[in-house]
C-alpha cells in the first residue's frame, strides 16, 4: 500500500476549519449528528483535494478535454493520445492512478457532480458541467492549493509503513465481511506452534520487478501447453474444471473464422 492521502494534509485542515465548508454542512444536512457532520466535512474536505487533483491533472494534459475526462485518464490505458506520447505527461497519469484510487470508474463522475454542487468559494475551479473543461480560478482558502497539486503530480506516493501485533495463542473471533454484507464475526483457534512463528524473522520479498519490462511473444502452442497444464492441475487439486484449454481452442477458431471472412470481402 502507498500513502496517498497525505500530500493533501494541511489543505483538508485548512478546509475543515474554514466557515464556508461548515456553514454549508450545517445548510444542507440539518437531519444528521453533530458528530456524523463532522465525519462529512471531512469527506468533502477530501472531495475537493482529490476532484481538483484530477482535474489539474486534465489541465495539464488535455486542457480542452471535458471534465469527465479523468475518468478515463484513471483507467491506466495508454490511449493513442498525442499528449499522452511524451513520457512526462503518462507519468503524471500514472501518479494520479495512486492518489485518485477512490475516484476510479463511474466514482469520478458522482464526485465531480457533487463537486459542482459545492459553493464556489470552496472551490479552486469553476465548473458548471461536467462536459466542460474546468478553468482554474483564486481562492482564498488554501490559495498555494494550485501549486500544491501540480508538485504532487509530479511525486510518485511512498510506501505506507504499517507496524502490528501478532496475535498470541487461544481462541480468538475475527469480523469478515462478504459482499458488502455487515460483518460476521468467526472463530479462530490458534495453536501454539502457530503463534510462535510471530517470534521469528519476518519473510523477506525479493524484488522481481524491472524498471521495464520487454514485450514477450507467446504463441498459440505456447498458450495451448499452459491451458492443459492450468486444467491438470485444478483436476489434480479436485477443484471444478474451467476448460481453459477448450475454451482457447474456441477462441482460436474464431479468430480465424473472422481472419476468413475478412479475406473473403
Amino acid at each position: 500500500m502507498r500513502s496517498v492521502t497525505s500530500w493533501s494534509n494541511a489543505l483538508r485542515k485548512n478546509l475543515r476549519k474554514s466557515s464556508e465548508l461548515i456553514d454549508y454542512v450545517n445548510r444542507t444536512r440539518l437531519t444528521i449528528t453533530t458528530t456524523a457532520k463532522q465525519r462529512e466535512i471531512a469527506r468533502l474536505a477530501r472531495l475537493i483535494s482529490e476532484i481538483e487533483l484530477g482535474l489539474t491533472l486534465l489541465q495539464t494534459i488535455a486542457p480542452s478535454d471535458p471534465s469527465l475526462a479523468v475518468s478515463t485518464l484513471l483507467t491506466g490505458y495508454r490511449y493513442p493520445a498525442q499528449s499522452l506520447n511524451r513520457s512526462g505527461n503518462w507519468r503524471l497519469v500514472q501518479n494520479a492512478r495512486f492518489y485518485l484510487v477512490r475516484r476510479k470508474g463511474r466514482l469520478w463522475e458522482k464526485s465531480l457532480v457533487e463537486y459542482m454542487e459545492l459553493p464556489e468559494s470552496l472551490r479552486g475551479f469553476s465548473l458548471n458541467s461536467k462536459y466542460e473543461s474546468a478553468q482554474q480560478i483564486l481562492t482564498s482558502l488554501y490559495p498555494q492549493r494550485h501549486q500544491l497539486y501540480r508538485d504532487t503530480l509530479l511525486i510518485t506516493p511512498e510506501h505506507r509503513q504499517y507496524s502490528f501485533k501478532a496475535a498470541t495463542e487461544g481462541d480468538w473471533n475475527e469480523k469478515v465481511r462478504n459482499k458488502g454484507r455487515a460483518p460476521e464475526e468467526v472463530p479462530i483457534a490458534i495453536p501454539q506452534a502457530v503463534a510462535e512463528l510471530a517470534s521469528q524473522d519476518p519473510s523477506v520479498f525479493a524484488r522481481t520487478r524491472n524498471a521495464s519490462n520487454p514485450p514477450l511473444t507467446v504463441s498459440i502452442e505456447q498458450l495451448h501447453e499452459a491451458a492443459c497444464e492450468m486444467d491438470l492441475q485444478l483436476a489434480s487439486k479436485g477443484h471444478r474444471s474451467e476448460n481453459y484449454s477448450d475454451r482457447l481452442s474456441a477462441i482460436n477458431f474464431q479468430f480465424y473464422c473472422e481472419e476468413a471472412n475478412d479475406f473473403r470481402e
